[in-house]
């Protein structure tokens, strides 16, 4: 009891009895769930069914790490937050969507609980929803302000929104508390790297110095006698070769340099990915993170002879982890969404070798991974993704003149912009709309005129959306209004080609 409110009822036994025969009583209760068993305060340990607020407390063993099977007490109390994060925290590899259920109970609970918002953070993230994942991260902090990972998981979700400004502010306040423990210094540093690399101007000298500093930091504990520590430095270092590709790529295009040094890095990291898949046993995911960096690289730095052996490794390994769910540090619906995304890139860097055969071969294999998982990301990344299905079909079309695939991808990419409807805001409708300008005129051409009209009109609706706003230019509105203009004109409908024609003029 506590300010005279009841927080819980305490039975006790007269004698001891056996756990599996006192759970009979609560069998309704428990069906179905999964307990957690904590040590108490009186040196026994605990069986406990958190989303119940139910416990079983257990007498002593005689090992007194082993819990006994015997009860000698029954508690009735308020759901709490921390058993729900202890039970999500040990079922986050073997059981991450019911993991992923616990923290949101546990915030439901408990709403400003650090370690809940902390891990709901993390989970929404990963899940692409990254408004809620920066609410719940913001609140993390705010719960324990000297907490390092509460920060740096906010200055990653920052990054990823591009609040890059907010991001540093907040990267600053975590320093102090981040200097004492290598894990978090060189967390930091590869966050700061990142944020100099995406800041508006870029800095990327500065952000190759940040992540240099990263391998400096780690060095000493690569040889750990500790494997724990060997692999978790390993990964850092992993990712500190990553993100030096991607700096050298951008800083080799800023210098109109034809340095090599972006890939020598990936090959740097490719080692560390083999000596931790080798020496460690890790699964496969850092060469898999390897070859999703490759892409990305590749649209700086096109070069056939470097990309086409990871762009092999990806569509292999990709199919590979899809399979192994539930036994990765990654979601199957990550590495479906990751791996089609950058097999994406890689159709745009081949496209761009004029090696169009793999462009399409690449493109064919990403939308096998995409498919299942596109509807679940933000709209903006779904008209990116769009946008290169309608680059698929153009180069079927104009490579090999093949008008049915050509069609077919265009149809993929107009359902896409069908099924969002108005889920989209106005800079991304806006997007949209000048992809479908595009698109119309391709069915025009090829004689599907009515298919033609109704995507130009589309395009018309969200491109004056975005030109109220200040978005669209006049000149990207006038598009579609002087297409329309003039296939209304060679359909014969006099009224409708002078009406856009004049809507044309008057943007002029």
């Amino acid at each position: 009891m506590r300010d005279n409110v009841v927080e819980g009822i305490v039975i006790h036994l007269k004698e001891a009895r056996e756990l599996k025969d006192t759970k009979l009583s609560f069998e309704e209760t428990i069906r179905n769930l999964r307990p957690i068993v904590i040590p108490d305060r009186e040196g026994g340990f605990r069986e406990i069914y958190p989303e119940k607020g139910l416990a079983f407390v257990l007498e002593k063993g005689k090992d007194p790490n082993v819990p006994s099977n015997r009860v000698t007490q029954i508690i009735a109390e308020p759901v709490r937050a921390n058993y729900l994060v202890i039970r999500a925290e040990q079922m986050m590899k073997t059981d991450p969507e019911r993991s992923f259920k616990d923290v949101q109970h546990a915030v439901l609970h408990d709403k400003t609980n650090g370690p809940a918002n902390w891990m709901l953070a993390k989970f929404e993230r990963d899940r692409g929803d990254l408004i809620n994942a920066r609410q719940h991260a913001i609140q993390a902090v705010k719960s324990d302000s000297k907490v390092p990972q509460y920060y740096l998981t906010l200055v990653s979700i920052l990054k990823e929104t591009g609040e890059i400004d907010s991001a540093f502010q907040f990267l600053q306040s975590a320093l102090p508390y981040c200097k004492d423990y290598p894990l978090f210094k060189s967390e930091a540093a590869l966050l700061q790297g990142d944020l100099y690399r995406l800041a508006s101007p870029p800095d990327y000298s500065q952000a190759v110095q940040q992540h240099l500093s990263v391998l400096e930091v780690v060095k000493p504990y690569l040889r750990s006698e500790q494997q724990e520590v060997r692999v978790l430095m390993k990964k850092q270092a992993l990712r500190a070769h990553i993100a030096l590709a991607l700096d050298e790529a951008k800083l080799n295009t800023e210098n109109n340099g034809e340095s090599d040094k972006a890939w020598q890095s990936l090959n740097s990291a490719s080692a560390v990915a083999d000596n931790m898949i080798k020496k460690e046993q890790t699964d496969e995911t850092p060469l898999w993170e390897v070859c999703i960096c490759a892409a990305e690289v590749a649209l700086d730095l096109p070069n056939l002879k470097e990309i086409s052996p990871y762009i092999q490794t990806l569509k292999r390994l990709s199919s590979k982890l899809v399979r192994a769910q539930g036994i990765l540090s990654y979601s199957v619906d990550e590495i479906q969404w990751k791996s089609g995304k950058a097999l994406m890139d890689g159709m745009e860097v081949y496209s761009s070798l004029q090696k169009y055969g793999l462009a399409i071969q690449c493109g064919e294999r990403a939308w096998e991974f995409l498919q299942p998982v596109l509807g679940k990301r933000p709209a903006g990344e779904q008209i990116r993704i769009a946008n290169q299905l309608g680059q698929v079909g153009r180069l079927c079309l104009e490579s090999f003149d093949n008008k049915e695939e050509a069609f077919r991808w265009f149809d993929k990419s107009l359902k896409i912009v069908s099924d969002l409807d108005k889920k989209m805001d106005t800079e991304t409708g806006a997007k949209a709309g000048l992809m479908l300008v595009r698109m119309s005129n391709h069915f025009w051409k090829n004689n599907q005129q009515d298919k033609a009209i109704s995507i130009a009109k589309q395009a018309v609706e969200l491109l004056e959306k975005g030109n109220k706003e200040g978005i669209v230019s006049n000149t990207e509105l006038a598009a579609p209004y002087t297409n329309l203009a003039m296939m209304y004109k060679k359909m014969g409908k006099i009224d409708l080609a002078k009406k856009y024609a004049v809507s044309a003029k008057e943007l002029q």
